[in-house]
């Protein structure tokens, strides 16, 4: 493996909870010794795409990162498209709006319109959804371009590690297939009591020109002011939603 696919792998890494890192468990994860990911992560801060907290010496992603990121959705021209709309279908509902993207064989939390309530849903952008669990994974799965590689892929998979911290997940592969078919047959995908206890989430596909789904659209909120009845009442208005992101983005 390169020095580059190595510096790859530790971004990546990064980018998932806790977000903050040591040196030491990012060589034990990434099976590197420990000057080697020094070496590695020397590079990476002096390029400001990792930065290193002075009082701790835990590792994140840093600036320069940050602002690849920034670029990508702007360059796409998601923030634009998707927030106005998230903004109005979040004073509708007054629930979390979410925007989820795929990236090759996964799923992120790509932008947030958090509801006014004080108890809400409250993600990280740039937090990894499980296949198995949730809303906006689970949608942009089933939706995956090529069935035979999600196949394979999900079969390496421990799905029990990809939902950890997940109280419902679905555990079995025939399972889970069974619901990515049902997903693409009904349109949307919920989720109740999967990836937070007590919790509803519901999403859409947001097709791009061609009709390739690479975002989709989601509210989610507790059960208490989010039961299943109401939001598939609200169906119509993230569906509309979706079309209307799908427009702007052109």
């Amino acid at each position: 493996m390169s020095r580059l696919d190595k510096g790859i792998q530790v971004l990546r890494h990064l980018c998932e909870p806790p977000f903050f890192h040591s040196l030491g468990e990012l060589s034990k994860s990434l099976e590197m010794t420990k000057s080697g990911m020094h070496k590695i992560l020397a590079v990476l801060v002096q390029e400001g795409l990792v930065f290193q907290e002075t009082e701790s010496g835990l590792y994140r992603i840093g600036p320069v990162a940050y602002r690849m990121g920034v670029v990508y959705a702007n360059e796409r021209g998601l923030n634009e498209a998707a927030l106005p709309v998230m903004e109005q279908i979040g004073r509708i509902t007054k629930e979390t709006v979410s925007v989820g993207l795929r990236d090759g064989d996964s799923a992120f939390l790509a932008l947030s319109v958090e509801s006014p309530h004080l108890i809400r849903l409250k993600s990280r952008l740039g937090t990894r959804m499980p296949p198995n669990a949730g809303a906006i994974g689970k949608l942009l799965w089933a939706y995956h371009p090529d069935p035979v590689r999600r196949s394979a892929v999900l079969s390496s998979l421990d799905l029990a590690s990809e939902a950890s911290g997940c109280p419902n997940p679905l555990l079995g592969l025939d399972m889970l297939l069974e619901e990515y078919d049902r997903i693409r047959r009904q349109g949307y995908a919920l989720s109740v009591n999967e990836s937070v206890p007590d919790f509803l989430g519901l999403s859409v596909p947001v097709p791009d020109r061609m009709g390739r789904i690479w975002a989709c659209l989601c509210i989610a909120g507790p059960l208490e002011r989010l039961p299943v009845e109401r939001a598939l009442d609200l169906l119509p208005v993230l569906r509309s939603g979706a079309e209307d992101i799908s427009a702007r983005l052109g």
